[in-house]
């Protein structure tokens, strides 16, 4: 049986996993939440603009198990500009990041872990124009978890039909990249085609760890006045994929962007999109979208979405202002949006001030990293405006958020390796992720009176976040049985 780090302990590999329990003395767990919530820290700086007043702004952030990785632009926020990106790489979950950075071209918005090991990243910026069907994408890889990063070939080609249709080197690539079961990856990207009258929104596959993609599906293309462009998409906990994509109005060349919602969509392999519509949210009291000068409230930038290993799904979106929301139901709705940051002129345009781009990424089964800027890169703060809800600096920023389920009892910190109870301890709900992707059976058995009995089963999981059963059962040891790996295991009392 395989066996790796779980929430801070480990599931021995043995003939079945033992999970070990707390020891008298250690700190007591917190108390069980009532109902789904979430909490944030303070924003704090990674990184401010340098003394002479060049650009930092546009964040992205990506984590691989505790290896963070942070970048932000350093170049204006045109289609012409060349990438310039500065990053940090953090070893303790993006707890702490060096006081120093590199410089390169690789905005580490859209990185992932592959099956061997290394670590990818696909840029937001192509390289170039390949052909009319194709894209030089800007991909490097790390095989010494991030430290170092080599340029990989990569090409991004269209379908039959479909050619370029004008749009600085072909298309953007969207944040997040998810894989399935069999190692193949899914990213999103906005490009407009020949006859578009706008942008569209579609995502790609590779099959073989980023060398080559393929226009796999569109999740949404444009009409006559609406167009789309940024998405996020992940996994929801029942194998569906969802994607939260932000929908502008098509304006004249050189016009200002005019971002009104977020729309949503469902496919079951990530080629067909179905159930498109404006995506339910709700705000909590008090917050709401401010308006622009217009009086119109537009709203849904840089949308990034998350599947937490608790269940949760979480988006986070910007201009005006920075936004997180989570989702309990799958992704078909979202709840109990706030405001986390906010920077923006009280003379001058209300939507100046902070760019609203940003990205989060998961750091645990409960809790996100995010991040955003205080000033838009170029246009964000311009002498012409003035009394900033912060102030008008170039600085990037990070926080925590952690999202809390409702429990049937307070959560156990396990410990490592085989390990009894101190005392019998009454269960009262078990979670368990087994392999990912990939539909599992498993049941977990308690020792009870000396006997090992069955207390829980989970059959047809997919493992691409926990389960979670109800169970009452006194016991002194619990084990995994009937599965090849188990990823994750929570303990309820």
């Amino acid at each position: 049986m395989r066996a790796r780090l779980i929430s801070g302990a480990a599931v021995a590999a043995t003939a079945a996993a033992i999970i070990s329990v707390p020891i008298p003395g250690q700190a007591a767990p917190p108390a069980a939440a009532a109902a789904w919530g979430w909490s944030q820290t303070p924003a704090v700086t990674v990184e401010n603009g340098p003394a002479d007043g060049s650009i930092t702004g546009n964040p992205g952030v990506s984590a691989m198990g505790q290896t963070v990785m942070y970048a932000w632009s350093k170049n204006p926020d045109v289609g012409s500009a060349d990438p310039v990106i500065g990053r940090k790489r953090s070893t303790d979950g993006g707890q702490t990041f060096p006081t120093g950075y590199s410089t390169g071209d690789t905005s580490f918005s859209t990185t992932t872990r592959l099956k061997d090991g290394s670590l990818l990243d696909v840029a937001f910026i192509p390289v170039s124009v390949a052909s009319t069907t194709s894209v030089n994408l800007r991909v490097k890889k790390s095989t010494n978890d991030g430290v170092s990063w080599t340029p990989v070939a990569s090409t991004l080609t269209t379908t039959s039909g479909l050619t370029w249709g004008g749009m600085n080197r072909g298309l953007r690539v969207n944040q997040g990249m998810i894989s399935d079961a069999a190692g193949n990856l899914y990213l999103s990207y906005y490009t407009r085609y020949t006859g578009d009258p706008g942008t569209r929104t579609e995502v790609a596959i590779s099959r073989d760890k980023g060398v080559t993609w393929t226009r796999y599906g569109p999740i949404i293309q444009s009409s006559a006045t609406q167009q789309y462009n940024e998405a996020g998409i992940a996994w929801a906990p029942n194998g569906e994929m969802v994607a939260v994509v932000t929908q502008d109005e098509v304006v004249p060349a050189g016009s200002s962007r005019k971002h009104i919602k977020l729309i949503t969509a469902r496919s079951a392999n990530g080629q067909t999109w179905t159930g498109h519509k404006v995506l339910p949210i709700s705000y909590d009291p008090g917050y709401s979208i401010r308006p622009g000068s217009d009086g119109v409230r537009r709203y849904g930038v840089s949308p990034s979405l998350v599947l937490l290993g608790n269940g949760a799904m979480t988006l986070r979106f910007g201009r005006p202002d920075n936004w997180f929301a989570i989702s309990t139901d799958g992704g078909n709705s979202f709840i109990q949006a706030r405001r986390t940051y906010v920077n923006y002129p009280s003379s001058g345009n209300p939507y100046h001030g902070s760019s609203g781009n940003g990205n989060h990424a998961a750091v645990a089964a409960d809790r996100v990293i995010v991040v955003g800027d205080n000033c838009a890169p170029s246009w964000g703060c311009p002498a012409g405006d003035s009394g900033f809800t912060v102030d008008n600096k170039y600085r990037v920023w990070k926080k925590f958020i952690t999202v809390t389920r409702p429990a049937a009892g307070a959560k156990l910190a396990l410990t490592t390796g085989r390990a009894s109870f101190a005392q019998p301890r009454r269960l009262k709900e078990i979670g368990l992720r087994l392999e990912y992707g990939v539909t599992s059976d498993a049941r977990v058995e308690g020792l009870v009176d000396g006997q090992w009995r069955e207390i829980a089963r989970f059959d047809d999981i997919k493992g691409f976040c926990l389960s979670y059963q109800k169970v009452d059962a006194t016991v002194t040891q619990v084990r995994v049985v009937g599965s090849s790996t188990v990823s994750e295991v929570e303990l309820y009392s």
